[in-house]
């Protein structure tokens, strides 16, 4: 892990990698799939030749959650998460490009001249297979690779990291999750997807059925497939064996617009945990959410569910 790990955000004041040498990697990097894994070990690489500092520049909104608002892009990770693999794994520091309309209309030579010789003293640049940059995404591998010759920067363009005959991507991983296959998910990222954040407090039927949940208010907007699955709850350093359905509580509200809950229940667990942090890791969709007729018709189908996830630790 980094020991000297920086996180620059455009508009801050202070620039850490002001002056020094960089390899510089580009690209959201949300969830740092096992593609982008082999680009930051390349940049690590070059930036070790160099003697220079492995960096990742990167994006804050998402360039499509900017520029395509009504499709609703959500980021599958927080920003927290990012920064902790991304220091785990061994680089030096991110940058934080805040993406505008006035950055995302920078031509591609402009956008060249300013982070390569202006921004950063770019000794060495990685960029996935299909790379591209500046305005309606008009730069291209071949442009960066010419300005890296005629600057000396030394160039490097992986080829597709691929994953059961499939590259390994963002909007891969994102699929998965929305058909509800968390398996496929953990095999892309090389670890579960999760979700996190603070328990708040909710309806509370889940202890008058004799299984108490933890209501999650989630760190991202997005959620995999509606449904019941099988997890594993984190909480103040221990890992619990759980089931948590993402709905809408369809038996004791009607219509189509009610909010969408996330409830964890953990197994053989009782204490009181409003407030306090949970992550929750995804492995197995056991089914998808329904109506039931009364509480005992539910009642009886969560001791199912528990059973069933016992029967799959045991």
């Amino acid at each position: 892990m980094s020991e000297s790990f920086s996180w620059w955000q455009s508009g801050q004041s202070s620039n850490p990698f002001l002056g020094k040498a960089v390899v510089l990697t580009i690209g959201n990097f949300d969830g740092v799939h096992l593609g982008h894994q082999q680009l930051l070990r390349q940049n690590r690489e070059l930036a070790k030749k160099h003697g220079a500092l492995s960096v990742l520049m990167t994006f804050e909104p998402h360039p499509a959650a900017f520029l395509f608002p009504e499709k609703g892009h959500y980021r599958l990770f927080d920003r927290e998460d990012q920064k902790n693999v991304l220091q785990r794994l061994g680089m030096d520091g991110v940058f934080v490009q805040s993406f505008t309309r006035d950055f995302s209309e920078l031509s591609p030579e402009a956008f060249m001249q300013k982070y390569f010789l202006q921004e950063f003293s770019v000794k060495g640049l990685v960029v996935g297979h299909d790379f591209s940059f500046g305005r309606d995404r008009r730069g291209s591998a071949g442009d960066l690779k010419k300005f890296c010759a005629t600057h000396g920067i030394e160039f490097a363009q992986m080829e597709a990291f691929q994953r059961d005959g499939d590259v390994v991507s963002t909007s891969r991983i994102r699929k998965s999750l929305q058909e509800g296959q968390p398996d496929v998910a953990y095999e892309l990222l090389g670890r579960p997807y999760f979700l996190r954040g603070v328990v708040v407090k909710g309806d509370q039927r889940g202890r008058l059925l004799g299984f108490p949940t933890a209501n999650l208010r989630a760190s991202v907007d997005f959620h995999p497939r509606l449904g019941v699955y099988q997890t594993q709850a984190l909480l103040d350093g221990k890992v619990y064996p759980s089931i948590t359905n993402i709905g809408t509580n369809r038996t004791f509200k009607e219509g189509d617009l009610q909010p969408i809950k996330i409830e964890t229940h953990l197994l053989d667990f009782s204490a009181d945990i409003y407030g306090k942090k949970l992550q929750v890791n995804f492995l197995k969709y056991l089914r998808p959410e329904r109506k039931f007729n009364s509480f005992a018709e539910l009642k009886a189908q969560i001791e199912k569910d528990v059973e069933q996830v016992r029967g799959a630790l045991d």
